[in-house]
């Protein structure tokens, strides 16, 4: 029974998987400290009860299924709060370019003619062309919020995000790096 109630539980939280470092800090996500703690714990197990853990309050079949349910109820939550990620994450790279100039740039071409600007890079662009829409304003003109968050957008904008956080944990890797190679330099 319990290793069933698992497998649910594991099924809940997939979708949240990729985001789940940022998830757990939003304030809205639904999630108590102690819901938090139970689901790294499984996390840590691998959705599976360690022989010596039965009688611990995180393998309790009630607190089980109450944490699968608020992960399903919280869906909803969790795919508002990432389609806002998207459109703020897109709309950021817009610092220092001329909005109309953002919004009306192919996307084929985007990359190429704003070289000097901090821009979407190629593999962002392919994932918004996903939308078939030919500039940025296209996709924010056709698509609404509930638009980004139906079956056929919703995984494109995962796709995004993921893409931008493997980016982004890429480049303050990247950084860190740099920083400590002029310090070994410096010592030198």
């Amino acid at each position: 029974m319990r290793t069933k109630i698992l497998k649910e539980l594991q099924e809940s939280y997939k979708p949240y998987a990729s985001f789940w470092e940022e998830w757990k800090e939003y304030k809205f996500n639904g999630l108590t400290t102690t819901d938090i703690y139970m689901i790294e714990v499984q996390i840590e197990n691998n959705f599976t009860i360690q022989i010596n853990d039965f009688v611990m309050f995180y393998n309790q079949l009630e607190s089980l299924r109450s944490l699968t349910i608020k992960l399903k109820t919280n869906y909803v939550e969790f795919k508002e709060w990432l389609v806002m990620k998207f459109q703020f994450a897109v709309m950021k790279f817009a610092d220092g370019i001329p909005l109309d100039l953002f919004f009306r740039i192919p996307l084929i071409v985007f990359y190429k003619m704003l070289p000097d600007y901090k821009t979407l890079s190629p593999d962002l662009i392919k994932i918004l062309e996903k939308f078939n829409c030919q500039t940025l304003h296209e996709i924010f003109l056709l698509h609404s919020d509930k638009d980004f968050r139906n079956n056929r957008n919703f995984p494109i904008v995962v796709e995004f995000q993921m893409l931008l956080n493997i980016e982004k944990n890429s480049y303050q890797s990247l950084g860190k790096e740099v920083i400590q190679l002029d310090r070994n330099y410096a010592l030198n």
